[in-house]
């Protein structure tokens, strides 16, 4: 596997994690059952991760689409 795309599953893993305690942190709150565990540099945070993951995910697809255009194997 190459050295990108073990950083970007990395990045996709960390993202997934920090956004369902995120989730689970709302729904707690909402239910009463605790505090939001996310203060707002926290949450700003994820925010930014979720961009910069986004912004990774899009140049990825124009690479793999510029190499099946081009007629070589992704």
């Amino acid at each position: 596997m190459m050295r990108d795309l073990r950083v970007f599953l990395v990045s996709v893993s960390a993202v997934n994690t920090e956004t369902a305690h995120y989730i689970f942190g709302l729904m707690d709150a909402n239910n009463n059952i605790s505090q939001s565990a996310f203060d707002p540099d926290r949450e700003e945070a994820l925010g930014a991760q979720m961009v910069q993951l986004g912004e990774t995910l899009q140049e990825r697809a124009r690479d793999r689409r510029r190499t099946v255009e081009g007629g070589q194997q992704p």
